[in-house]
């Protein structure tokens, strides 16, 4: 400030202009002033002289003379640059001006001393001009804090120069105009008309990356629009935003903005705040109560708390409140019923609990109101009906029950009505007829009883129809076919039965319709777009059905038709599903070479017929397809290896014959890959090698020869093969060993030779089976076989095995089924636990000379007895002497290694808990058998500290075991007051989770069950669930939409699994982001099948509510 009023009364007045502007200013003769002594004159003027040249400036002759200007008669008229030490600055600049010779242009206000000066590192007009502008530099010092302040947009933000005008010294100037400040023609910037001052800034959608920290609102007097949404902006939003008093619009939505809100009531003329889309969390401040002129008010999809303020009641101007997707709780007040004024009301997806108010019928003027995604309970409020200017209506997924109201017919202008899962009952209303615009209508997953009222065909405009999973019954209304609007007709799950009116035909708009699950009967329509699986449907289908270009989807699985597919569904070239599976279908398969769009073909279990050559070509988008078990024959085209995005190829039990083509090794999608029940021949491709992400693959009862590819050790993602029933010969490869995740592997009744590599006993995965039966393999049987600890079957039967039995498949803990008949083994079968659970007495038969005291067996002669009791003898002796010297060692090392055995006492220990706990409280894990007290120690009891999750029926605890793997711990809790946790949830989850071999689906390791402790041993998942990183701001940028879209397949092929390919299918029931877990390459797999269901094909599957709100699956 002193500076300022030196250089006023020394006449210097002008405009600052940065540095920058130089590349536009053509200067002759420059003053620098300098209050830095240190500052080095050659570096300066050589760093000045080229910018200078560097911009184009035709100053050249700079040069330097110390002049401090301490004695007035030190200073020289003819030197172009001077520099001056600031406490002199307002004796000397006067002077300065007298006693040069030539016009000064510019001077140069070097403050490095002292930045806080005025005029720091500024250029300063020595002519008349406007003074800088506060807001100017306020708005660049900003822009300075900014991460990109680089945007394109940004450009302009900078201080402009024009060419000097014949009768004056200027060379830089702010603006064209002397009137209005530099900022005023800046992108996002409008001034007042005098071009004074900023009234509003805008700058959306720009992805700045920064804070409103350094944001100097107190610049801005008359700001009335600050819009600065759809940016990048983070950290809370100053108390001093305060200062803005003319501000009417304060826009700052979706944006990274968090803390808790600040009081804003001192912005009294504010008429717009949107805060949507932000992280701001606490509650929601009393003082928005004293804000009057408010309008809209949009504080959605932030983190809000605790209950709905009563003062927004006293803002008698609102129009619009937006408070929806918070964590908002209580009741909705009753006092919102005095904004009479509100045209738009949203409290969605907040944790909202009780009635709906009967006050809001008081909000005449209202046209939408949205309360869906809460805990809203009781009756719907038949006031609603009065609420004549209403046109969306959602109620959704609530606890809403009791009947809908007649009232609601009131509604004439309502568009969009939605009411599904709540627990509505009673009848559908037939007065809702009477809504003539109604366009969506949505009434399903409900009670909903009685039959479709007629009157629904008066809703010509209606486009949308849901009222699946209630439990409608009687018959289809044909009147439905004039509702020729309708795009979507959903009454799946019903009690609906008779026949499928032909009337559906005049819906020509429609895309999709869905009537499965029901009781229908009768012959099946033509011209419809259909989903009509598990009916009763008979008959044949109509074979001009498909020649209209609309039908994208035709499920028609479950059925008991007849006669064959249309041979011209695929006329209409727009085919994308196509589900006809277990339908009694006969006749020829259509020629599908023209149906290029489809997705998913599933015609599994039919008696189709035709030549596979020639009815399929190349399908890009194609990722599922199944044709097995029908009587197709012909060869495999090479084309299948151009549908790039096939993940599931079935064509098991056909008449297919020739060779497997090698191209099938280029699809790198491919997950499943089933070729068995065939006759084809000739040898398995190395190509196959290439398919890394195959995790099935069935190539058993074909005519296939020559040796097991080496390559097949390259499937590191396989888990199951089946090879069994073929003409394979050579020795079976090493490099099985590295096809870790197998968990079956069957290479029965070929024609294998040489030895059982020692290799197979570090498939430690294997679980399910290990079958190299009726084959010519000898050998003996290789004792590393004892890591398999989870395999369950081990058949080595009828082949050509020597020697004996390796007493060390007795840590085979897992084994339920044991052969080893049919070889040439001799000597002593162990009678171990082991034996004795997993043999027959015909496991044995047909060896050499086996003997032991299982079942079936002949008891070993004193001879062999004898002979075995020497070398028994010999080893004891070696083994005594070796101990004596071992001790004797051990004696007189034990002092000087004392220390360090104190060390090892702890571990010690831990090893001896590993090895003597193996009791009835054993789990197993990939490394063996695991003692119950190694579970507590590695959770200190279930320490809190290890839970990293809760849910409906346990706790989840992370443990890093001895063994240095870390799993997933799921603990039951015990019912209040009892010991018995949830059994049948338990129970239900291990019986699910052993028969269920997915990639996407979280495995099971193992249990423990006890009356006071139960618990799972998972697969740990580093990434945690869906619903834990969403929450996580970083995590969820971190988790990006390829990510997602990668994530929602997997579970889709979960799903998919649990649904078609499991007997009988497994419905989850409890699909959420809860239960979707990612590993680290985010990977999804679905967990917690607590709630799972085992669908019966002979039962009505009728169940209970289950699931998470929000997320239950309409099928249950």
């Amino acid at each position: 400030m002193a500076n300022s009023q030196r250089m006023s009364k020394s006449n210097i007045r002008g405009s600052i202009l940065l540095p920058g502007v130089l590349s536009a200013t053509k200067l002759k003769k420059i003053l620098i002033i300098s209050s830095s002594h240190a500052l080095s004159r050659p570096k300066f003027g050589k760093h000045l002289l080229s910018a200078l040249r560097l911009s184009g400036s035709s100053t050249t002759n700079i040069w330097w003379e110390r002049n401090r200007c301490r004695h007035d008669n030190e200073y020289r008229a003819a030197m172009q640059i001077f520099e001056y030490s600031h406490h002199e600055l307002g004796s000397c600049v006067g002077k300065l001006k007298g006693e040069v010779k030539a016009p000064i242009d510019v001077i140069f206000l070097h403050s490095l001393g002292n930045p806080g000066r005025a005029g720091a590192g500024g250029i300063v007009r020595d002519n008349d001009g406007q003074l800088s502008s506060s807001e100017t530099e306020a708005l660049l010092k900003w822009k300075a804090t900014l991460q990109n302040y680089s945007v394109p947009a940004f450009r302009s933000w900078k201080l402009t120069s024009s060419p000097s005008s014949p009768n004056t010294n200027t060379t830089a100037t702010a603006s064209s105009s002397s009137a209005s400040i530099p900022c005023c023609k800046w992108f996002g910037i409008t001034c007042n008309k005098a071009g004074s001052s900023v009234v509003e800034i805008s700058l959306p959608g720009l992805e700045l990356q920064g804070t409103l920290h350094n944001f100097t609102f107190s610049s801005f007097p008359n700001l009335l629009r600050l819009n600065l949404s759809l940016n990048g902006l983070t950290g809370p939003i100053p108390v001093h935003i305060g200062s803005l008093s003319k501000l009417t619009l304060l826009d700052l939505s979706n944006n990274y903005l968090s803390s808790v809100l600040p009081p804003l009531s001192i912005l009294s003329s504010l008429q717009f705040l949107d805060l949507y889309g932000n992280e701001i969390s606490g509650t929601i401040p009393l003082e928005i109560g004293n804000m009057k002129n408010l309008v809209e008010l949009a504080i959605g999809s932030n983190k809000f708390t605790d209950m709905i303020p009563h003062v927004l009641a006293n803002l008698s101007n609102l129009h619009f409140l937006y408070l929806h997707t918070n964590e908002l709780s209580g009741a909705i007040p009753y006092v919102m019923g005095n904004l009479e004024n509100l045209v738009e009301l949203d409290l969605a997806e907040n944790k909202l609990i009780g009635p709906i108010p009967h006050s809001l019928a008081n909000l005449t003027r209202l046209k939408s109101l949205y309360l869906y995604g809460n805990q809203l309970f009781g009756l719907m409020p038949s006031e609603i009906g009065d609420m004549k200017n209403l046109i969306d209506l959602g109620l959704y997924q609530n606890n809403l029950s009791g009947p809908i109201p007649h009232s609601l017919a009131n509604l004439t202008r309502l568009k969009s009505l939605y009411l599904y899962s709540n627990q509505l009952s009673g009848p559908v209303p037939s007065k809702i007829g009477d809504m003539k615009n109604l366009i969506d209508l949505e009434l399903s997953e409900n009670n909903l009883r009685g039959p479709i009222p007629h009157s629904l065909a008066n809703l010509s405009r209606l486009e949308t129809l849901y009222l699946d999973s209630n439990q409608l019954f009687g018959p289809v209304p044909s009147e439905i076919g004039d509702m020729k609007s309708l795009i979507d007709l959903e009454l799946s799950e019903n009690n609906l039965s008779g026949s499928i009116p032909h009337s559906l035909s005049n819906l020509i708009r429609l895309e999709t319709l869905y009537l499965h699950s029901n009781q229908l009967s009768g012959p099946m329509p033509s011209d419809i777009s259909l989903y009509l699986y598990e009916n009763q449907l008979f008959g044949s289908i109509p074979q001009d059905f498909g020649s209209q270009a609309s039908i994208v989807d035709l499920q028609l699985s479950d059925n008991l038709l007849s006669g064959s597919l249309p041979q011209q569904i695929c006329q209409g070239r727009s085919l994308q599903r196509l589900a006809a599976q277990n339908s009694s279908l006969t006749g020829p398969i259509p020629d599908f070479r023209n149906c290029t769009s489809l997705m998913r073909v599933r015609l599994e279990k039919n008696l189709l017929v035709g030549n596979i050559t020639d009815s399929f070509g190349v399908y890009p988008h194609l990722y599922y397809i199944d044709m097995s078990h029908n009587r197709l024959y012909g060869e495999l085209s090479p084309h299948w290896g151009k549908c790039k995005n096939l993940s599931v190829l079935k064509i098991s039990g056909n008449n297919i014959s020739g060779k497997i083509p090698l191209e099938i090794g280029q699809l790198t999608q491919l997950g499943e890959l089933d070729l068995s029940s065939n006759k084809l021949a000739r040898e398995i491709p190395k190509e196959l090698g290439n398919l890394s992400t195959l995790h099935l693959l069935y190539l058993n009862d074909n005519q296939i020869s020559g040796h097991v590819p080496v390559k097949i050790g390259k499937l590191i993602n396989l888990d199951h093969l089946d090879l069994l029933a073929n003409c394979l010969i050579g020795s079976i490869p090493t490099q099985l060993g590295q096809c870790s995740k197998l968990l079956s592997l069957n290479l029965s009744y070929n024609s294998l030779n040489g030895s059982i590599p020692s290799q197979i006993g570090e498939l430690v995965s294997l679980q399910v089976q290990l079958d190299l039966s009726q084959n010519s393999i000898s050998g003996p049987i290789p004792p590393e076989l004892e890591n398999l600890m989870m395999l369950e079957i081990l058949n080595l039967s009828h082949n050509m095995i020597t020697a004996s039995i390796p007493f060390s498949l007795e840590n085979m803990v897992s084994l339920v089924s044991l052969d080893l008949s049919y070889n040439e083994l001799e000597g002593v079968v162990p009678n171990t636990r082991v034996f004795r659970n997993a043999s027959s007495p015909q496991a044995f038969r047909n060896n050499k000379e086996l003997c032991g005291e299982l079942q079936g067996l002949l008891p070993c002669n004193p001879s062999l007895t004898s002979k075995g009791l020497k070398k028994s003898g010999h080893k004891v002796v070696i083994s005594l002497v070796a101990s004596l010297i071992g001790l004797l060692f051990l004696i007189f090392a034990i002092i000087g290694v004392f220390f360090l055995l104190r060390k090892k006492v702890k571990k010690g220990n831990i090893e001896e808990a590993r090895r003597n706990h193996g009791n009835i409280f054993s789990i197993w894990n990939f490394n063996g058998k695991i003692a119950y007290e190694d579970i507590i120690q590695a959770t200190e009891g279930f320490d809190v500290k290890y839970c990293i999750g809760n849910g409906t029926y346990g706790s989840v605890y992370k443990a890093v075991l001895p063994t240095g793997h870390v799993v997933a711990l799921k603990k039951f809790h015990p019912l209040e007051g009892e010991l018995i946790v949830d059994e049948e949830s338990f129970g239900n989850e291990i019986r699910v989770l052993t028969e269920l071999r997915h990639r996407n689906i979280v495995k099971l390791y193992g249990f423990c069950s006890h009356p006071r402790c139960m618990f799972l041993v998972y697969e740990y998942m580093e990434k945690g669930s869906i619903a834990h990183i969403l929450s996580n701001q970083a995590k969820a940028m971190e988790f990006d939409w390829l990510k997602r879209v990668n994530a929602i397949k997997s579970v889709a092929n979960a799903l998919s699994y649990l649904h078609h390919d499991c007997i009988p299918p497994i419905i989850h029931r409890d699909i959420s982001s809860k239960n979707i877990l990612l590993d680290l390459e985010f990977e999804a797999h679905v967990s917690d099948f607590g709630i799972a269901r085992l669908l019966k094909p002979d039962s009505s599957n009728w169940s209970s509510l289950k699931g998470t709100y929000g997320y239950i699956a309409p099928g249950i």
